[in-house]
């Protein structure tokens, strides 16, 4: 294994002790409560920006999100021509599968661990009665703006997941732009208060780390890709002499 493969183990599990340790959150509350307090009470007088963002939560606007950054992903791919295409459409497959390997992690390990531990939290509008609930200024729409289990945040894993990888294979001004963009599918549910900015930070960051960590530091990335680059009929070009003396 390398060094980044610890080191990111190492940065995923002071993220979580940041959190959890006896006395360490103390940091961490009085940042949620004043990031939230700022989001939620500046829409409290302004219906317009109430419906806004009402609509943004509904969770068909999810698919809008997901088009982006798979969009963003196709872009990357079809820029490529011949065996160059090929090579990529082996990168996203690769994305695609530790995409629904994170989504597993999440929902099927980590948030039932914590659940179990008594380590999941209540999101911001139920322990802050004084919130502005969209649900109930807005409720002709579906919204999603409280939760008793709000830790980690799965929408959020699986956007910083997917930024990631693309900053990999196709480069930091692409992964960049799509992190930056896809602050637009994230704020709404910190806005409504369907999850706190450590559940975000915290939660959702420190199973991107090690799904990562896994994923491009170990070999299975090599191995995972030569398999792909089969399956698609790449054939990566041989060096020649110079090359490999040089």
């Amino acid at each position: 294994m390398s060094r980044s493969f610890f080191a990111l183990h190492m940065l995923a599990v002071a993220l979580l002790a940041s959190l959890f340790l006896p006395h360490s959150d103390a940091i961490w509350k009085g940042i949620d409560t004043v990031f939230f307090v700022t989001l939620n009470s500046s829409i409290s007088d302004h219906p317009i920006q109430q419906a806004f963002w009402a609509v943004f939560n509904i969770k068909i606007t999810d698919i809008f999100g997901a088009s982006f950054l798979f969009g963003c992903f196709l872009l990357y791919v079809f820029e490529g021509e011949g065996q160059e295409r090929r090579k990529r459409v082996a990168e996203l497959i690769y994305t695609l599968v530790w995409f629904e390997i994170s989504i597993l992690l999440c929902k099927q390990c980590f948030t039932p661990i914590c659940e179990h531990l008594g380590i999941s939290r209540h999101s911001p509008t139920v322990v802050m009665k004084a919130s502005v609930m969209l649900s109930e200024v807005a409720p002709w729409v579906k919204i999603k703006d409280s939760s008793y289990f709000c830790f980690p945040a799965d929408h959020a894993c699986i956007v910083f997941q997917w930024c990631a990888f693309l900053w990999f294979f196709a480069g930091w001004k692409r992964g960049l732009f799509a992190y930056l963009f896809s602050t637009l599918f994230i704020l709404p549910r910190l806005i409504s208060g369907a999850h706190w900015l450590s559940d975000l930070i915290v939660g959702s960051g420190s199973i991107v780390i090690i799904a990562l960590s896994w994923a491009l530091c170990t070999p299975l990335l090599n191995r995972g890709l030569h398999s792909l680059y089969r399956f698609v009929g790449y054939h990566p070009p041989l060096c020649t002499p110079g090359e490999v003396d040089a």
